[in-house]
């Protein structure tokens, strides 16, 4: 149901920073850390636009915080 969200809405945040936990829980890391480089990216495009509701009424700043820990704790994953 995520990738049809971004496949229907390719900057819909949230659905990237939830794919993103997803894939990671599921161990599929290359794919965790594409979704949270993904909502990085759609971050730094709209730094001047408040996520709304349609991505959970979360703040950039909850979901920037969300992606940082997701792409450290990949880091430290890696040899």
């Amino acid at each position: 149901e995520l990738k049809k969200a971004i496949y229907l809405d390719q900057d819909l945040v949230i659905a990237h920073l939830h794919l993103a936990n997803l894939y990671y829980d599921n161990k599929d890391y290359n794919h965790s850390a594409r979704e949270f480089k993904n909502v990085l990216r759609i971050l730094e495009k709209d730094i001047d636009t408040e996520v709304g509701l349609s991505d959970g009424g979360f703040s950039q700043e909850v979901i920037l915080l969300q992606a940082k820990k997701g792409i450290s704790k990949l880091s430290i994953m890696q040899p």
